[in-house]
């Protein structure tokens, strides 16, 4: 289990399996860039438009979860004006 505790007395419960690795994230440049659920739009060499995953530093620090067996990364970072954790998948 991972658990997150606020400075408000409340917490939030994440369960994960033992094939579950756990680190934290720097915000900014130190923590790299991360994919956060948006897309931006570019263009070919020939003029066509594509859509492309938009990799963005954090605002805050964040925790990365790393399953080993799926080779999935899942981060999860606080957001301070909707007070909620947010959660992001790293698909390939």
């Amino acid at each position: 289990k991972l658990i997150l505790f606020f400075d408000n007395n409340t917490n939030v419960t994440i369960e994960v399996d033992e094939n579950v690795k756990i680190r934290t994230i720097e915000a900014g440049r130190e923590g790299g860039r991360w994919y956060l659920g948006h897309t931006i739009t570019r263009k070919k060499g020939n003029g066509d438009v594509y859509e492309a995953k938009k990799h963005e530093y954090l605002k805050t620090d964040g925790i990365l979860l790393y399953n080993s067996k799926t080779k999935e990364n899942v981060i999860y970072i606080y957001n301070e004006d909707e007070k909620m954790v947010h959660y992001y998948s790293q698909t390939k």
